[in-house]
């Protein structure tokens, strides 16, 4: 089932006062905008994607081992803090297994959606979400090469049908290639593709309803949904959900005003294990 957009309900306006008629076409525009500045900095020479790289590569370097612990800690920023209710979920039964971490509160905007895709524009405050410049979501790349956002448009609610908001995956080398055929600049492809790293060009997913509509009829607002990139990348979640259990000092301790923290590990045998 695909839902259909409603107009007026769903117009998205930026930072700058600008109106965009859905979240997926200003998701689009953020791509464009993108990668409309990668292709005149290779003109320019400009050194300006390789640093971006570099920042990422670094970001990770220091998540590593704590991806899980920064995805919950952004989480609880989402829900804004007071009464939140955050759910981990590691299912194994198909694949390398996905990860994904939902939060109750207010779905994502499109300042949040910038602060994911460029680092240096988080507005990270309480009630809102990526931590310190955006750089600790993206120690995602330890985990998944398929990352995917899923958020309502205003607050989660029990009931809802679908996350109806900012629904978005990241570019993939096809999507660049096909931008640049688009514009009659295909000839620059081996140059261009996969210069800007994937996590600055988001993506709009189609609206429809799916597996992980499921998350949002329990209330929640917001899910990160990571297809994990192989058994190692199952295995590093599987042993930070590990420590997190077994923490002598519980995550509520850091998080103060967290209602409930719900921890479900599904085992490659269908054998599920759930922590409150």
């Amino acid at each position: 089932m695909i839902i259909t957009q409603r107009v007026g309900r769903d117009l998205v306006t930026d930072s700058y006062g600008q109106v965009f008629e859905s979240p997926a076409s200003y998701v689009s525009h953020i791509f464009d905008r993108e990668m409309d500045v990668t292709l005149e900095n290779y003109r320019k020479r400009s050194p300006r994607d390789k640093a971006m790289r570099k920042l990422t590569e670094e970001a990770v370097n220091l998540y590593t081992k704590r991806v899980l612990r920064e995805l919950i800690q952004n989480a609880f920023d989402g829900a804004g803090g007071a009464d939140a209710m955050i759910l981990v979920r590691l299912d194994r039964r198909e694949g390398a297994g996905v990860l994904q971490v939902a939060n109750t509160g207010r779905g994502f905007t499109s300042s949040n959606v910038d602060a994911v895709s460029s680092p240096a524009l988080s507005n990270k405050t309480p009630g809102n979400y990526i931590g310190h410049k955006g750089l600790g979501f993206r120690s995602v790349e330890l985990l998944s090469d398929e990352v995917e956002i899923h958020s309502m448009l205003g607050v989660g609610r029990e009931g809802a049908p679908a996350f109806d908001g900012f629904r978005f995956r990241f570019a993939n080398p096809d999507d660049q290639r096909l931008w640049l055929e688009e514009r009659g600049e295909g000839n620059l492809t081996k140059d261009l593709v996969d210069r800007v790293h994937r996590l600055q060009l988001p993506v709009p997913l189609a609206h429809r309803v799916d597996d992980r509509d499921r998350l949002a009829g329990e209330g929640y607002a917001t899910l990160i949904h990571l297809p994990l990139r192989d058994v190692i990348a199952a295995e590093a979640a599987s042993e930070e959900i590990d420590t997190i259990i077994s923490s002598e000092a519980p995550v509520s301790l850091f998080l103060q005003g967290l209602r409930e923290l719900t921890i479900v590990r599904i085992g490659v045998d269908g054998v599920e294990e759930r922590h409150v």
